[in-house]
């Protein structure tokens, strides 16, 4: 089975054949579970190798402690071992264990590809609960890693099959633009190749927005206590709950965007030469919904700016698709 995990800084999102996505929060946490409610327990729980992880979206609203990393060698953690195997776990739950696996590192952080694809590949042994009841399996897997953009040139450049559609993402000088929750990508590549002098990493990204964000809204609102994932889902729906009312956070956030993507056109634009070459460029990853529009609005008077319709997956599907130009060339 062919299929691809996105393990980010803020959200891991898993990718497989058939149109299947699914993605949780990069969060980990004590297995601090529910002892009675009337609806089913879906959280995840994985426990090998480290101990009782509660991972996710549970782990966001369950632990009482949490756990989340934005350390370059967090890859080495037990903190990413569980989000590597609760992923797994998600893109295999029953049947074949046998994987195939492509997956990605930011660009400031390649020169980690041979620790991680180690860490990635050969046979694990992960137990996670199902709704109370542990279950063990073996998991076998063979992995792939590549740049994180390149995820997103290759959703581009490539259909579902992992075929080439569009020759000009294929053959032609484009850029990409990928805010993410601890890094933006400036990707800039020439026939589905990086051109090196206009590419960089920015050590901006969304959770420097949700920081900056948690301390308006403290001035605001004095008693309010959220957690870093429960305030990003305040801020993608543009409301905070106080004190039983609702309020509109949008203004705030839009005052703190602003200057988050003055930094990263200015930085593209510098090693891009304006984009005065390129024939297209994407803009991608978790930031897309939140600062998308004003990045394409400086570029979209140049250039042909796209920001794919699931920004969020766009690196997780190209993965897969470009597993599915290596299985269609004969290379995996």
């Amino acid at each position: 089975m062919l299929g691809a995990i996105d393990i980010g800084y803020g959200a891991v999102k898993i990718v497989k054949e058939g149109g299947y996505h699914t993605t949780f929060p990069s969060v980990t946490g004590s297995a601090d579970l529910p002892r009675f409610g009337l609806t089913t327990n879906k959280a995840i729980v994985i426990s090998d190798g480290f101990a009782r992880t509660l991972v996710g979206q549970g782990a966001v609203e369950q632990s009482r402690f949490i756990h989340r990393e934005e350390d370059r060698n967090w890859i080495n953690s037990n903190q990413y071992l569980a989000l590597y195997y609760a992923a797994l776990t998600e893109l295999q739950a029953e049947g074949e264990k046998e994987i195939t696996l492509i997956s990605g590192l930011p660009l400031a952080y390649y020169d980690d590809k041979e620790d991680l694809q180690a860490l990635l590949t050969g046979t694990h042994k992960i137990t996670r609960d199902y709704n109370g009841k542990p279950s063990t399996a073996l998991y076998t897997v063979k992995a792939y890693v590549i740049p994180q953009p390149f995820g997103t040139l290759c959703t581009m450049a490539l259909n579902e099959l992992g075929a080439p559609m569009d020759p000009v993402w294929m053959t032609g000088t484009v850029g990409i633009l990928d805010i993410g929750s601890h890094t933006t990508n400036v990707l800039m590549a020439s026939r589905a190749s990086e051109i090196s002098h206009g590419t960089t990493s920015i050590a901006t990204g969304c959770w420097d927005l949700i920081r900056a964000v948690s301390a308006r809204l403290s001035d605001l609102f004095p008693q309010l206590e959220r957690r870093p994932h429960e305030l990003a889902q305040d801020i993608r729906r543009g409301l905070v709950t106080y004190q039983g009312d609702k309020y509109d956070i949008s203004e705030v956030v839009r005052d703190v965007c602003l200057p988050m993507a003055a930094e990263i056109v200015s930085v593209a634009t510098q090693h891009w030469n304006g984009g005065a070459s390129l024939d297209r460029i994407a803009i991608t990853g978790g930031g897309a919904h939140l600062i998308g529009s004003l990045v394409q609005d400086h570029f979209e008077q140049h250039k042909e700016v796209h920001i794919p319709d699931n920004p969020v997956y766009a690196n997780a599907e190209g993965y897969l698709r470009y597993g599915l130009y290596l299985r269609a060339q004969g290379a995996i």
